[in-house]
Parts: C-alpha cells; structure tokens; sequence
C-alpha cells in the first residue's frame, strides 16, 4: 500500500472537526475553530486526533472511533449521512484516481455502514514479522511440493490409465483369441466324433469282411477236400476204365479171330464187314503208332488222343492242336504205307490179337495224364 499523505491527514482532521462539531450543536456548548484553511485543527475531546493532524501516526496503530453523542437517536440523521459521504469523499481524494488503483481497499469499502468502518478500510494493514514471512515462504514451498507431487501424481495416473486402456485392448483381443480357439477346439471335437464314429463303422465293415473271409476259408478248405476226393475218385474210374478197354480190347481181338478163322472154314474168303474192321483196326493201330512216338517229345496226354482217335484216321486229327509237325507226319506215313497194305492181309489176322495189346500198353504208360478229370 502506498504511503500516507498530508493531504489525506489534513482531511481526516477535518471530517473529525466536522463530527465533533455535530455533537457540541446537540449539546450546546461551543467549539474552537480553526482560523486558517491550510492548519492544522486541534481537538481537545478527541485526543487520538492530534497525532493524525501533525502526520506522527504509526501504520500499526488502531484507527480513531468517532465519539458517540449521548443524546442521539438510533436512527442517522442527515448530519450522519453527510459525514459518510464525507468519508467516502475523503478516501476518494487520498486515493486520487484513477492514478491509484488498489483492488484490496476497493473490496473493503463495499461493505462499511459508517465512517468508523470507512475510516478502518483506509487504514493499511499491519505489517508481517520475519518469522511470518518465513512461515510463508515455508508455506510456499510446501504449496510448491504439493504442486510438484500433484503433477507427479497426474503424470502416474495418465500412464495408469494408459496402461489400463493398453490392458483393456490386450483383454479385448484375447478374448476374441480365446473365443476362436474355442471355436476352433469345438468343431476338432466334432471331426474326432465324426472320424470316431467312421472308424468304427470300418471297424465293424472290416469284422463283417473277416466273417465273410474266415467263412469263403472254410468254404474253399472243404470245395478243397471235395476236390481232392473227387480226384482221387477221378483217377480210381480211369484206372478201372483203362482196366476194363484192356479187357475188351483183347476180347475183342479174340473176337475177330475168331471171326477170320470161322470165315476161311466155312467160304474161304474174308467177309466184307470183317475186312472193313480189320481195315479200321489198322487204322487205329497206325494212329496208336504216331500218337506213341510223339507223345513224349510233345508232352501230350495220349489217353485222350487214344480215345478222340477212334473210328478216325491220322488225316482227321488236328496236328496244330497238338503241336505236332504234319509234313513229317505225312511222309512217315506215305513211307509206311506199303507195309500197312500187307498187314491187311488174311494172314496179318491172325496175329490181331498181339497187335491189340498196344492200346493197352499206351494208356498204361501215359497213367500220369487225366482224361475225366479234365
């Protein structure tokens, strides 16, 4: 606050004059007057006032309070009215505006009623020890830490909540990882039901196809066995068989003997029926021949060649089939054909009954072969 001048001293001396003389007129004794504007005014019931007149007051010292008239009534008057004007006046001047602004004065004159109060707002405040000043200034680096720890505090909890929202966004996205290994965990599960359930349908598909297997086993071993008998019941007939065409071979050479023998007794000419089966009994024993000298070298089944060659001539059989060599066939028998001429001769009948046995001997040799089997 800036400091007192004389002419604010000047003027509160006179707004004190001016207050004493409103009491004296309610009392009726007279007051002494000042002779010249510009001296000072010295009051003598107001002692306090002296010191504010001759400019020794302190800036410590309590402000004057205006004495209070005995008989005044409770109500102000218009000589209050116009001393408060007065103290505002006189403040104003002190002030002189607008060169001197202070905020502090201006917000305590809004509120005094009087001109005591008026007077306590002009009044600059009492100064402040050394130790209050270090108090505040102790205070103002406790404000400074407070400030510092707030801002410190600010700054921690921007990075938490940072921090927080980063760990909302990584919760955020593993959920959303979880939720597709869920997904993906659920449908593995469904294929491993699917797959379990297709591995036991194979499972019982390949039971049912054992069943099916160990059966056709069962089944073959015994078409197996039934087939062994049946070959050995095979061969058995075709031993008795071959036994039973020696037999009526030798029967049936007997046969013819006798046949040639009785017809030179009796006309003493071959008949033509014996002649046509003496000539086809050549014929087979020509073919027998053949069949003989070629059946080893060609790995032939010569009971069957026996057998399809009767009533037939060597002419009729299918050497191809045979794997045969027909040039050589037909040389052999173009050669062998004069001697063939003779042997059918009345006297080659005779001997019918040797030349018979070669059948015989022919299926006996080629045992081995199947003829019913196949």
């Amino acid at each position: 606050m800036a400091r007192r001048s004389p002419l604010l001293n000047r003027a509160t001396a006179a707004a004190l004059h001016a207050l004493d003389a409103s009491g004296e007129e309610a009392s009726g004794t007279p007051s002494a007057t000042s002779d010249s504007a510009g001296a000072s005014v010295t009051v003598p019931r107001s002692p306090a006032a002296t010191p504010l007149a001759a400019g020794e007051g302190a800036e410590g010292s309590s402000p004057p309070t205006p004495p209070s008239s005995p008989g005044s009534s409770p109500g102000p008057s218009s000589i209050e009215r116009q001393l408060l004007q007065l103290g505002h006046l006189v403040v104003g001047v002190a002030r002189q505006r607008p060169r001197r602004v202070d905020s502090v004065m201006d917000s305590r004159l809004e509120s005094p009623t009087d001109l005591g109060e008026i007077l306590s707002a002009a009044v600059a405040p009492a100064r402040l020890s050394l130790a209050e000043s270090e108090e505040i200034i102790s205070l103002r680096d406790e404000i400074a830490r407070l400030q510092a720890q707030c801002a410190d505090s600010e700054d921690r909890l921007h990075a938490e909540v940072q921090q927080r929202e980063k760990i909302e966004v990584f919760c955020t996205q593993a959920t959303s990882d979880c939720n597709q290994a869920m997904d993906t965990l659920r449908q593995l599960r469904q294929d491993h039901v699917a797959l379990t359930r297709h591995h036991n349908t194979a499972n019982a598909a390949l039971g049912h196809h054992a069943d099916i297997v160990a059966g056709l086993s069962a089944r073959a071993k015994a078409v197996e066995a039934s087939a062994a008998a049946s070959q050995r019941l095979i061969r058995k007939d075709r031993e008795r068989f071959k036994a039973g065409l020696v037999a009526y071979t030798a029967q049936l050479a007997k046969l013819r003997s006798d046949l040639a023998a009785s017809a030179k007794a009796s006309a003493g000419a071959v008949p033509a029926q014996l002649q046509a089966l003496q000539e086809e009994n050549a014929s087979l024993k020509r073919a027998n021949s053949v069949l003989r000298r070629h059946s080893t070298a060609h790995d032939l089944d010569v009971d069957t060649l026996i057998l399809a060659s009767a009533g037939i001539t060597s002419e009729d059989i299918d050497w191809e089939l045979l794997g045969l060599s027909p040039p050589s066939i037909c040389s052999k028998r173009s050669r062998s054909s004069s001697s063939e001429i003779a042997e059918d001769s009345p006297d080659a009948a005779m001997d019918s009954g040797e030349e018979t046995k070669t059948p015989a001997e022919v299926s006996t040799g080629a045992g081995h072969h199947t003829f019913w089997g196949s």
